[in-house]
């Protein structure tokens, strides 16, 4: 989709929830779930991304919502986006920081992918390797509790900070999820191949044939033919299929 202003995940949740399913949400929740990642403009080098969300009208509204979307690309090309205006959502955003953390540990080490002695000293030192998950969760959501227990004396309507992780944490948080691109990178090679070759030939044969899509996944289409044709008719059917969707049509277009 980079020559078709590219594909972002929180966007996509937006489409489909506000969009695709109509769900009458506060532009409050939308722009929480919106806001809680960054993207990367160096991915889209020449091609200027656009907001895709800047002349839509939502269920619910007659006008369409500024979301202030966009914000000033930092020195690494990612986008820092403004957090979210309410406390909700910059809690929703804490909080889905620590449960992937926590996961993506304790899958990675279920799974073999890493050996006890690969992982960073620094986080066996802070959490150990017994019940990672507990320990990591417990940790974070403490740190964020107490880091952030002014809230509890601000008057409503006030000037308020952000809900952010205490600063050593914040460190760490930046540390283990480069560690684990590192490690999704060199040893997850063969699996992201694998999905990868699934996805571009789905996109290459419903670009060709996009009717079919009616066949393959109906539900979904006539909801997202709705607003969009073409590659971006493609990409968010693409999106909306499951695993067991994907490998099955995968067999059958093959």
């Amino acid at each position: 989709m980079i020559n078709d202003n590219g594909f972002e995940h929180n966007e996509e949740s937006v489409w489909i929830l506000a969009l695709f399913e109509k769900l009458n949400l506060t532009s409050v929740t939308l722009e929480g779930i919106l806001k809680h990642t960054k993207f990367n403009y160096n991915e889209y080098q020449d091609n200027e991304r656009k907001d895709p969300f800047l002349k839509c009208t939502f269920p619910g509204c007659t006008d369409s919502i500024n979301f202030n979307y966009f914000g000033s690309k930092g020195s690494d090309g990612r986008v820092i986006f403004k957090h979210p205006s309410s406390i909700e959502g910059q809690v929703v955003d804490l909080a889905d920081e620590i449960a992937y953390i926590a996961h993506d540990l304790v899958d990675l080490r279920k799974m073999k992918v890493v050996e006890d002695n690969e992982f960073p000293e620094s986080w066996k030192k802070q959490f150990g390797l017994t019940d990672i998950q507990r320990n990591v969760t417990d940790r974070f959501i403490t740190a964020a509790i107490d880091h952030n227990a002014k809230f509890l004396d601000a008057q409503p309507n006030s000037e308020k900070e952000i809900i952010e992780h205490p600063p050593d944490l914040s460190t760490m948080v930046s540390e283990i999820k480069d560690w684990e691109k590192n490690i999704f990178n060199e040893k997850l090679k063969e699996q992201k191949k694998y999905a990868d070759d699934r996805i571009y030939k789905l996109f290459s044969y419903f670009t060709k044939k996009p009717h079919e899509l009616k066949k393959y996944h109906p539900n979904y289409y006539e909801k997202i033919n709705e607003y969009c044709n073409g590659a971006e008719l493609v990409c968010h059917c693409i999106a909306t299929m499951t695993d067991i969707e994907v490998d099955k049509i995968f067999v059958e277009i093959s």
